[in-house]
């Protein structure tokens, strides 16, 4: 249980950072037993907690009293009321004036105890899907598949301090928690209502050395000319495809750092790291199991994954997960190039253009191809004649010169590079360009 990752800590040992301080594991601790109840065993719990302090609490005091935890990520209010509706909760933890308080659901007491148990229950730890195309689903992990890639604590795990710019309720914000408890790193976490440029000069000024986070807000990060303020140890990409620009950008900003991008999903957990600074991964990871994980290409050309740990499932009515022999249909659509493998974009993000399909991670891929691009989305706009035609945002470095010209240019420079029914048929240049709660791009049509 993660009280007991917690517990085994020196109580002097700061492990958290918050805006309002540092925390020790033994304060933690001590609002960790206020939290713990017999009310909550082996409920269904939804935690919709803003304070970063208590949040954290609340997770370490849950595992093994709760049947299921749900932490409502961030996001719309239309969205968060639908995944707390897809999961139906018993109880439900807010933010109060004491460590916790309980608002009950209805036909149900928050004083009443659940279930009799004597043993912990082995609690299941639901995660919503970022919803990137579509609505979100539920996914219900058990701790062995959460914190399977987790290292146990070492005389190196001190010198990391890790940031969160994940949404705690997101599988990678939670694996970046996991991680850092376990190892006894410190882990520094923003408030997630501050604008990210806030968010990271608070990381900044507190030592953060080891960050992961998505390829979009990796860019953001670089675009807010933060770099020189980081002693960066550790770099770590995943959420989206690492394109070879920004893993370029990224060594190049961080000479010294060791950058890895990793292959996860909410519904695969962890499945494989690439270090090799390329974008892509080798064709050898097919030929023998990555850390467990046996990958292939289904005959769709999707990249199949069948992790060692496999309790994870849908809620609701969303279909089961692995095949009979036990692997998972990831959705993502590879391409084959010597030695190596390229991811092609997910097979439902495809923009349908008059039959043919576009996918927006290569006219993106394209764009960083054109000097002082430092952002792109690609999405759908709906066509009259075509069924839809790719349109285009991008993000200019601000020292160059913005006209009718450079739109020009840009066309030019797409008209090289794709296919004619793949050129966009609108670029416009923007300042910012908004980003979903869990740190990826939208592709949401227009």
């Amino acid at each position: 249980m993660l009280i007991d990752d917690l517990s085994g800590h020196p109580e002097h040992q700061v492990l958290w950072s918050f805006a309002s301080g540092d925390a020790t594991a033994g304060a933690m601790l001590e609002i960790v037993a206020g939290i713990a109840g017999e009310a909550f065993r082996g409920r269904r719990v939804l935690l919709d907690i803003r304070d970063p302090r208590r949040l954290v609490a609340a997770v370490i005091a849950l595992d093994g009293l709760a049947r299921q935890v749900l932490i409502l990520p961030g996001g719309s209010e239309e969205v968060r009321n639908q995944i707390a509706a897809q999961f139906g909760p018993d109880l439900r933890l807010v933010d109060g004036p004491a460590p916790g308080s309980l608002e009950a659901c209805p036909g149900l007491s928050p004083g009443a105890d659940g279930p009799a148990r004597e043993e912990a229950w082995e609690t299941e730890w639901v995660l919503s899907t970022s919803g990137t195309t579509g609505v979100p689903k539920l996914v219900a992990h058990n701790l062995r598949s959460l914190r399977r890639t987790a290292q146990a604590r070492s005389d190196r795990a001190g010198a990391y301090v890790w940031g969160l710019l994940y949404d705690l309720g997101r599988f990678a914000g939670l694996q970046v928690f996991l991680n850092a408890l376990i190892a006894g790193s410190r882990l520094i976490v923003p408030p997630q209502e501050l604008p990210l440029r806030q968010q990271l000069q608070m990381l900044a000024e507190k030592g953060c050395n080891a960050l992961s986070a998505t390829p979009t807000l990796w860019r953001q990060f670089l675009m807010y000319d933060l770099a020189g303020e980081f002693s960066m140890k550790q770099i770590t990409l995943g959420g989206e495809t690492a394109d070879q620009a920004i893993l370029t950008a990224l060594r190049k900003a961080f000479p010294a750092a060791r950058i890895v991008h990793i292959y996860a999903s909410t519904e695969a957990g962890v499945g494989f790291s690439v270090r090799d600074g390329r974008a892509g991964f080798p064709r050898a990871f097919t030929e023998a199991p990555q850390g467990g994980v046996s990958l292939k290409v289904g005959g769709n050309g999707h990249l199949l994954l069948r992790p060692p740990f496999r309790g994870q499932s849908y809620l609701g009515d969303a279909g089961g997960l692995f095949d009979e022999d036990g692997f998972l249909d990831t959705g993502d659509l590879l391409r084959s190039e010597g030695d190596r493998f390229y991811f092609a974009g997910r097979s439902s993000g495809a923009i349908n253009v008059g039959g043919s399909k576009v996918q927006p991670s290569e006219i993106e891929e394209a764009a960083y191809g054109f000097p002082g691009v430092l952002m792109a989305r690609a999405y759908a706009r709906k066509s009259h004649f075509t069924g839809a035609v790719v349109e285009l945002e991008v993000v200019m470095d601000p020292q160059l010169p913005v006209g009718p010209e450079l739109k020009e240019q840009l066309l030019g420079h797409f008209s090289r590079q794709l296919a004619p029914f793949k050129v966009p048929a609108l670029i416009r240049i923007v300042e910012h360009i908004q980003v979903g709660g869990a740190g990826k791009l939208s592709r949401g049509e227009s």
